[in-house]
Formats: C-alpha cells, sequence, structure tokens
C-alpha cells in the first residue's frame, strides 16, 4: 500500500496539508510530497508561483463607414498576437471581419478576445421634393434617403450654394 502525505512551508515550518494521492494548489508557496510505498520513502519538493490570469477587453462589436478604419486596442501586455499575424500592441483595421488578440501579461499567462467589425457602405443621397420654389413662399419639405426630412425655407436651400 502506498502513503501520501504533502506539506506546505508556512512561517518556516513544514506543515501537512493533505495526504491524498492528487493535492490541490490555492497559493503560492513551497511544497513537499513524501510517498511512501513498498519498504521505499521518497520526497520532492517544488515552488509553485500563482499569477492572476490575464484580462483582455477589445470593447463591443463596431460599426464604421466605408473608408474609415478604427484602431483595436486590447490594453498594456507583454506580447501581442492579431488574428492577422500582427504582433504590435494594436491593430488598425479597414474592413469587415471577425478580429481576435491572444495576449500575454508579464507572468505569462494568456487571454484571448474577438471583436467584430462591420463596414457599412455610404449612403446614396436622393433628394425628394419640389426642383423649383417662389421666393418668400411658404415652408418646403425634402426628403433624403433613408427617409431623413430636410426642412428648407425657398431662399435659404443650403445644399444649392
Amino acid at each position: 500500500m502506498t502513503f501520501y502525505e504533502w506539506y506546505e512551508l508556512i512561517a518556516g515550518l513544514w506543515t501537512t496539508v493533505g495526504n491524498e494521492r492528487y493535492f490541490t494548489v490555492l497559493d503560492s508557496g513551497n511544497y513537499s510530497c513524501v510517498v511512501d510505498g513498498n519498504y521505499c520513502t521518497l520526497m520532492d519538493t517544488i515552488h509553485i508561483g500563482l499569477y492572476p490570469m490575464a484580462n483582455v477587453e477589445l470593447g463591443p462589436d463596431t460599426n464604421i463607414c466605408q473608408g474609415n478604419n478604427v484602431t483595436l486596442d486590447p490594453g498594456s501586455f507583454v506580447s501581442y498576437l492579431w488574428s492577422t499575424g500582427a504582433t504590435t500592441p494594436d491593430l488598425t483595421v479597414g474592413n469587415t471581419g471577425e478580429y481576435w488578440v491572444n495576449v500575454t501579461n508579464n507572468n505569462g499567462c494568456v487571454a484571448t478576445d474577438t471583436a467584430t467589425v462591420t463596414v457599412n457602405p455610404l449612403p446614396v443621397p436622393i433628394i425628394n421634393g419640389f426642383d423649383s420654389v417662389c421666393i418668400n413662399s411658404s415652408e418646403y419639405f425634402y426628403t433624403t434617403q433613408p427617409d431623413m426630412i430636410v426642412a428648407a425655407v425657398a431662399a435659404n436651400i443650403p445644399w444649392n450654394a
């Protein structure tokens, strides 16, 4: 029969913390395991460092107009790998797509986030309304696509410069 004894170095003293074959480490520190079986006793010691996970946030999915760009910025990390193959701290894109980044913090912990960028086509305005109006006549309404109402007085029509 084999016996296991786990120890943690606490305040300079080896303290028993478990006696199962497997032990779950919850804190950074020095740990030792003594295995006693078949008339042999073995011991090994290890230092375990537990570090906070990397936390990356590219923000919400983004819509931009055709011809514009958006810069995706995950924050400050030790290294970056983007879905495009870039390894820069941020990524400027102008095409529709799903972009991800893998980041590594100073403890070697890795995190990933994804953002979708949608490029919307530029609107094509079509102005509907009277093409001739009398000076000093009452107000006329003009519409454009998509259904945006533009009010204009005949003597001051802003798009007719």
